[in-house]
């Protein structure tokens, strides 16, 4: 549902550029996301790894995570300077339906794995 919610906030934003308005409901719908996305994140990686090697993967996931960001930035600043905002603003929504689909297909993979976490 976190996802949802960026990529409909990223969605608004692109669709009303320049409508003042529209960007309120686009940083409501952003907000959102983040908060959909910090609720479940720990839960999730917590029942998964042992405690042993909790921190070890927080740290790894944090380098990776600011590196492939860095680089996002990196070259959807060339695109924005070369293409205009249209161009980057759809590689944003593009990565990010991308990244929707690939929760979804662990979201079916998790269930199969982890039986028991979803038995009400």
């Amino acid at each position: 549902m976190g996802h949802t919610f960026l990529l409909l906030g990223f969605i608004t934003f692109l669709t009303f550029r320049g409508t003042v308005s529209f960007y309120y409901l686009a940083m409501f719908l952003f907000t959102l996301g983040e908060i959909l996305m910090t609720f479940t994140e720990g839960p999730y990686l917590t029942t998964r790894i042992p405690a042993s090697h909790r921190g070890r993967i927080n740290g790894i996931m944090s380098i990776a995570q600011s590196i492939l960001s860095g680089f996002l930035m990196l070259v959807l600043g060339f695109f924005y300077d070369n293409k205009g905002p249209y161009v980057s603003w759809t590689i944003v929504i593009c990565i990010l339906g991308t990244s929707l689909v690939l929760c979804m297909v662990l979201i079916v993979l998790d269930r199969k794995a982890y039986p028991a976490l979803y038995r009400k």
